[in-house]
């Protein structure tokens, strides 16, 4: 039996099919994945800017309409929702607080401000502010809240900045690819042809 004169290399040894590997990641990095994620952050960032926007745009303006009283959280109403796909749902932790309100008890249920991890505990006593002409509008008067809305609003511009740059490779990528495919074209047309 003879031995083969020429040894072979392994597939991981080879220069090629790791040309041929790169060359397939970077088409689907630059042609699939940047522009999807750069179109979903886009709107991820706008949709979310403009929603906490909102939300902080209503604290402020109960601010600046508002009474204050100090109230005592009484009870915490832990509530369940039930969602589809892998998430299952989410959980918030509503704090009910009682203060006084125009003079009289007053027994709140502050929907707008939840938060579960014991942010909030039983017996804590909390600033709430409150409309003297609607006194079940109301919510909690706390500078800690309102450097989270800011946060937040610092988070929807990051992300929505990270969809514009990947948008734009993506974007490059494909102005690169039909311009490339435009100029083949072309020299092809400028070519005589056989007779």
């Amino acid at each position: 039996m003879t031995e083969p004169t020429t040894t072979t290399k392994p597939w991981f040894r080879d220069r090629y099919t790791w040309k041929f590997l790169g060359g397939a990641v970077l088409f689907l990095a630059g042609f699939v994945i940047a522009p999807i994620f750069g179109v979903v952050s886009i709107f991820g960032g706008v949709f979310g800017l403009v929603a906490d926007s909102y939300d902080m745009h209503a604290d402020s303006h109960l601010r600046s309409i508002s009474e204050v009283t100090t109230g005592t959280v009484t009870d915490i109403d832990v509530r369940h929702y039930s969602g589809a796909g892998k998430t299952g749902g989410h959980t918030e932790c509503i704090p009910i607080v009682k203060g006084e309100a125009n003079g009289s008890p007053h027994t709140w249920e502050l929907t707008k401000y939840p938060a579960c991890n014991d942010y909030y505990t039983v017996g804590e006593r909390l600033q709430v502010m409150y409309d003297p002409a609607d006194i079940d509008h109301a919510g909690v008067r706390s500078d800690k809240i309102l450097a989270t809305y800011r946060h937040n609003i610092g988070v929807d511009v990051q992300v929505g900045l990270m969809g514009l740059g990947f948008s734009a490779i993506g974007f490059a990528c494909w102005t690169w690819l039909l311009r490339r495919e435009k100029r083949k074209k072309k020299t092809e047309r400028a070519q005589p042809r056989p007779s």
